[in-house]
C-alpha cells in the first residue's frame, strides 16, 4: 500500500530549513523570537554558527535551547495568508528519515482539491487554509493528513499531528 512509508512508528528526523516555522535562517545575540508555541525571548547565545541557540524566555522562565528552524522572527506571521491560500499544484516527492531518504511516495496535486499517487490513480482532499490541515478523503492516500507546509512542501501522517516526519517537495 502506498501509505505504508508513513503509517506505524515515526521517524525523527530534523526538519529541513525548507519546513521551517519561519525565516529565521541563523540565531543571532540580540535577535527577537517566537517558538512555535508562541513564547517570545531574546537569543543570548549562539552554537555552531548559528545552528543552534540560547533564548532568553523572560524572568518566568529559564533559558531554552533550540535550533535555528524551530523559530522565526518576532513580529512577523507565522505564515503569508496569501502564500498558504491554496496548494500549488504540481508534482511532488517525499522524503523521510536523517538524513533525508526518498520513501517512494509521489503525489501530483491537480487542481484545487484533486491529487493523483505514483501509479497515476486519482483521489480527492480538503484542504483550509487557515489552519493548512490536509484531509486525504479518496484515492490511496485515503484516511491520512497532511499540513501544507508553505513554498512547496506538504507534511504527511497517519494521523492527525504537528510533526510530519514525511515531508513531500515540490520538485521543479
Amino acid at each position: 500500500m502506498l501509505v505504508a512509508a508513513f503509517v506505524g512508528h515515526p521517524i525523527l528526523a530534523p526538519a529541513p530549513a525548507s519546513a521551517a516555522t519561519g525565516d529565521y535562517k541563523k540565531c543571532t545575540v540580540g535577535d527577537r523570537v517566537v517558538d512555535k508555541d508562541g513564547a517570545t525571548g531574546t537569543v543570548v547565545s549562539a552554537e555552531s554558527g548559528g545552528v543552534y541557540c540560547h533564548v532568553d524566555l523572560g524572568p518566568a522562565d529559564r533559558t531554552h535551547m533550540y535550533i535555528f528552524w524551530m523559530l522565526r522572527r518576532a513580529g512577523t506571521p507565522l505564515v503569508d495568508p496569501v502564500e498558504v491560500a491554496r496548494i500549488v499544484p504540481g508534482h511532488y516527492a517525499c522524503y523521510a528519515g536523517s538524513p533525508l531518504h526518498y520513501v517512494g511516495i509521489e503525489l501530483t496535486i491537480v487542481g484545487a482539491l484533486g491529487y493523483r499517487d505514483v501509479q497515476g490513480a486519482s483521489g480527492r482532499f480538503a484542504y483550509d487554509p487557515a489552519t493548512q490541515n490536509v484531509r486525504f478523503l479518496s484515492g490511496s492516500l485515503r484516511g491520512q493528513y497532511g499540513k501544507y507546509l508553505r513554498r512547496g512542501n506538504i507534511g504527511l501522517a497517519s494521523r492527525p499531528t504537528t510533526f510530519w516526519a514525511t515531508v513531500c517537495d515540490l520538485q521543479a
